[in-house]
């Protein structure tokens, strides 16, 4: 019966983990201030980026569609290569510097949602079943 039981808690979190972390934020009333609380300013962050050369534009540009979509890895990768693949100047260097830690920080937040969501699961688990 242990043995169920922590299994089952397992699965549990593991699926509390992986629809948290793999959810995109929604644009829809239900969201509300979630969704708002870890939107990505990308508009000042492409302001920055308006008189660069069309290759660092090209690459902006992937980096906007990728916040977009809330793939944050590729995000920190694309950002974390700008520097080293072009001449950026120090505007362009704080607009990524202040996106990186911005999307770290939605990292977080998400990571932060996904452990109450299995902590509550646990916690669910430990509850009898009702009749």
């Amino acid at each position: 019966m242990k043995i169920i039981k922590t299994s089952l808690l397992t699965l549990v979190a593991v699926t509390a983990l992986s629809v948290a972390g793999c959810s995109k934020p929604s644009d829809g009333a239900a969201g509300g201030a979630s969704a708002s609380a870890t939107r990505l300013d990308t508009a000042s962050f492409e302001s920055a980026f308006l008189a660069a050369e069309p290759a660092l534009k090209s690459a902006v540009k992937k980096a906007v569609t990728a916040i977009q979509g809330a793939d944050y890895p590729a995000v920190v990768t694309q950002l974390q290569s700008l520097p080293t693949r072009f001449q950026l100047t120090s505007e362009q260097q704080q607009a990524v510097s202040d996106m990186i830690a911005a999307v770290q920080k939605a990292i977080g937040t998400g990571a932060g949602k996904a452990a109450d969501a299995a902590a509550k699961a646990a916690a669910d688990m430990s509850q009898p079943l009702g009749k």
